[in-house]
C-alpha cells in the first residue's frame, strides 16, 4: 500500500507541482514584458545581485553591468572591510573555489525524487570520501527521463569546516551571504544550488517600491493560482492525511535494507575468506603480512585484492608510516595512497587509502 501512495505522488503530484512553479515563471515574465520600459527597469534595478569569490588570498566582489561582470571591491581574507553594499542589492552569493568543492553526475531511480536530499544523505560515505556530519552538500536534477524512470543529478559537495570558516571570515567583515554556489565547468555558469546551511539562511522582505511596481502582475498571478489551487490543495490534503503511515514505511524499509546488507556483506567476507584459502594460497599470505606489518592503531575497513594489486581503505592515526611498514614485507612493492590521506574530524586518526602490487614468489618459499 505504501509503495503505491508513493509511486501515485511521483507520478501525479510532483509533475503538477513542476509545471504550476514553470507556468508561474512563464506568466510574471510575460506580465513584466507589457509594462513601460521604465517600470521594467525599475523592476530589475531592484534585484541586484553581487557574487563573492575567493581569489589568491582574497575576497573579490564583483556585479553585473548589463552583460559584462565587473569586479567591485577585493580585500584580504581574516582583513574587515569598509564595504557595504548597495541598498539595491538583494541577493549576495559566495561562489566556491573548484578546487574546493566535489561535483559528481549520479543516475538515480525516479522515485526517489521526492526524498532526494534525504536519500543521497544516506549514500554520502559510499559516494563520496566524507560522511555526511563533515560536508555541505545540494544537488541539482539535470534530466528526466519518463521511459527509464530515472533521474540524472549533479551532487555539489563541499567540506563543513572550509565553508564555515570562510562564512566566519564574511560574517565579522560585514558581508554574510544569502546562499553559496558554484561555477559548472561545462558551462562556466553558477549552478541552482545553495551550499549555505539551512539555519543561515534569512529570507528578505520585499520593499514597498518592489510591492507597487508587482501589484499588477501579483493580482493577475492571483486570479490563475485561485483556479488550479484547488486540485492542488486537495492532493496536499490526502497527502498530509498519509504522510504518517509513509514515513513508517520509509524508516521499516530503510532498516530492512540496512540489516539485509550488512548480512549479504558478512556472507560474502565469510565466502571470500574461504575460496581464497582454498584456490590461492598466496592470498591468505598476503593477507596473513598484512595484519602482521599494519601497527595497533590501524584499522582496515576495506580490503581489495585483484590482478596482483591489493587496495586498503581505513583509518589510523600513524598513516604517515604506513607506506614504509608495508614496503619492509618481501611480498609487496610500489606501496602508495590512492588519495590524499584526510583528518577524521575531533580525533587524531587519519582516513587513508592506498594500494601495493604483490610480488609473485614461489609458494614454498
Amino acid at each position: 500500500m505504501e509503495k503505491t501512495l508513493k509511486k501515485l505522488m511521483v507520478r501525479y503530484l510532483a509533475p503538477i507541482t513542476r509545471q504550476f512553479n514553470e507556468f508561474r515563471t512563464w506568466w510574471v515574465g510575460e506580465l513584466i514584458a507589457w509594462l513601460p520600459e521604465r517600470f521594467r527597469r525599475a523592476i530589475l534595478q531592484r534585484n541586484q545581485c553581487v557574487d563573492i569569490g575567493i581569489h589568491a588570498g582574497e575576497f573579490v566582489i564583483s556585479g553585473k553591468s548589463g552583460t559584462d561582470n565587473v569586479e567591485i571591491k577585493r580585500f584580504q581574507r581574516g582583513n574587515e572591510s569598509d564595504y557595504e553594499l548597495p541598498a539595491a542589492v538583494t541577493d549576495t552569493r559566495l561562489v566556491l573555489p573548484p578546487e574546493q568543492v566535489l561535483t559528481l553526475q549520479l543516475t538515480l531511480p525516479l522515485a526517489t525524487e521526492e526524498n532526494l536530499h534525504e536519500a543521497l544523505s544516506f549514500q554520502m560515505d559510499r559516494l563520496t570520501p566524507f560522511s555526511v556530519d563533515q560536508v555541505y552538500y545540494d544537488c541539482q536534477i539535470t534530466n528526466r527521463d519518463g521511459s527509464n524512470q530515472t533521474l540524472l543529478v549533479d551532487l555539489v559537495v563541499a567540506p563543513r569546516e572550509y565553508v564555515d570558516n570562510v562564512l566566519d571570515e564574511l560574517n565579522s567583515a560585514g558581508l554574510a551571504p544569502d546562499r553559496i554556489s558554484v561555477v559548472d565547468d561545462i558551462s562556466d555558469e553558477l549552478k541552482s544550488v545553495n551550499l549555505l546551511p539551512a539555519k543561515q539562511r534569512k529570507r528578505r522582505r520585499p520593499g514597498l517600491r518592489r510591492r507597487r511596481n508587482l501589484l499588477l502582475a501579483g493580482a493577475n498571478l492571483l486570479l490563475v493560482a485561485a483556479v488550479l489551487a484547488t486540485p492542488i490543495i486537495q492532493k496536499q490534503q490526502l497527502i498530509r492525511s498519509l504522510e504518517p503511515r509513509l514515513q513508517q514505511a520509509i524508516e521499516d524499509a530503510r532498516a530492512g535494507v540496512e540489516l539485509r546488507e550488512e548480512v549479504a556483506q558478512l556472507a560474502a567476507t565469510s565466502e571470500y575468506l574461504q575460496d581464497k584459502k582454498q584456490s590461492d594460497p598466496l592470498v591468505m599470505r598476503t593477507m596473513d603480512e598484512v595484519t602482521r606489518l599494519l601497527p595497533d592503531n590501524t584499522w582496515i575497513s576495506r580490503f581489495d585484492l585483484s590482478r596482483g594489486e591489493i587496495q586498503i581503505q581505513g583509518q589510523s592515526s600513524a598513516s604517515a608510516s604506513l607506506i614504509r611498514l608495508l614496503e619492509s614485507s618481501g611480498l609487496l612493492k610500489n606501496v602508495r595512497f590512492r588519495s590524499p590521506v584526510t583528518r577524521i574530524g575531533n580525533t587524531n586518526e587519519d582516513r587513508f587509502h592506498l594500494s601495493a602490487e604483490i610480488i609473485q614468489v614461489s609458494q614454498n618459499d
